[in-house]
């Protein structure tokens, strides 16, 4: 997606979900351009750790070996930031690959693809609101 300015960041995702991808978005300082923080939207390798307790969550509606084709979930070029809420709010594309029998993932949701994650351009690592959180 284009680069887009929140705060004191610059955010900016990954597309290409219709190639072999893992989606994630991520916040660069816009002064010093150092990264930030990265969100995947698609939990990687399970045998690896999880990079976050969002992905740990997401983990759990994905199955087989999705991983192994990137999971999709690209960023698509729909963004917003709200200044007052200091949210940045982006959109995901579909899983990958889209026939959802040869992800292994027969009737789970896949989070966080399909949908639209949210995040605070400031903090210092990227933090997703999961399920029944107060975030």
């Amino acid at each position: 997606m284009a680069p887009r300015i929140a705060g004191s960041k610059v955010v900016i995702g990954v597309s290409g979900s219709d190639k072999p991808t893992r989606g994630q978005f991520v916040a660069v300082d816009a002064q010093t351009g150092h990264l930030a923080w990265r969100f995947y939207t698609v939990p990687g390798d399970p045998a690896k750790p999880y990079e976050s307790e969002a992905l740990r969550q997401a983990a759990k509606t994905w199955g087989g070996d999705f991983y192994k084709n990137g999971g999709g979930g690209a960023i698509w070029d729909g963004f917003a930031y709200d200044p007052d809420a200091n949210l940045v709010y982006v959109g995901t594309g579909n899983a990958e690959p889209w026939t959802q029998k040869f992800r292994g993932a027969q009737g789970l949701d896949n989070l966080y693809t399909c949908t639209i994650p949210c995040s605070r351009p400031d903090h210092r690592s990227a933090q997703m609101a999961l399920p029944n959180s107060s975030e």
